[in-house]
């Protein structure tokens, strides 16, 4: 058992969603040399701010476990050609099954690349109005704008319009300041989730 598989018993299913971002999420971004902590809470902060539903405030805070999970040593041998969607497809993954929460959840989590590439493909101007440059070179890295039959799948997915309000909320949130008082733990009640 590793320290971010399992909670203790008496701890709620959801603890090592805090134990993992306590753990690990000092770790700076090497995209944004932001500590995925940081990042974490501000998204999460701008999901409770602009009133997003709870499963998209839970899948902000939680956005980059995947990338703390591979530093954790976990997931080592999981998705390994999947490039950048890699992180985002073991978070997902790791949330659904290992805490168990739904694909509410899960999906718009591992959406969030595809949703970038959707938005690329549907909205004018997008790509060089909207995105910094490290994002347009994420962008690129993963297959530039979707073709018309790409964008149309994933407008097929039950979890599609979640997951372009997660990736709004998540490039909205770059530079969004928290409340000096405010953590995983009020991230995590502001879900309904309280530890």
């Amino acid at each position: 058992m590793t320290s971010v598989e399992s909670a203790p018993e008496s701890q709620p299913k959801h603890y090592p969603i805090f134990n993992l971002l306590h753990s690990w999420g000092s770790h700076q971004n090497p995209k944004t040399g932001v500590e995925y902590s940081t990042e974490a809470l501000r998204a999460a902060r701008w999901a409770v701010d602009v009133g997003l539903a709870p499963r998209l405030i839970i899948g902000a805070l939680c956005h980059n476990v995947g990338h703390l999970l591979l530093l954790a040593g976990e997931y080592s041998e999981s998705y390994q050609d999947m490039g950048e969607y890699r992180p985002y497809l073991i978070a997902g993954s790791w949330l659904e099954n290992v805490i168990g929460l739904s694909k509410e959840v899960a999906d718009p989590v591992r959406m969030l690349l595809p949703s970038l590439r959707y938005q690329a493909y549907a909205k004018i101007g997008y790509e060089q109005n909207m995105l910094t440059e490290n994002e347009r070179k994420i962008l690129a890295d993963i297959g530039g704008p979707m073709s018309k039959g790409e964008a149309r799948q994933l407008r097929s997915h039950a979890q599609h319009e979640d997951g372009l309000q997660l990736l709004a909320c998540v490039l909205a949130s770059k530079t969004y300041t928290t409340k000096e008082d405010w953590g995983v733990a009020e991230a995590l009640a502001a879900a309904g989730m309280p530890l």
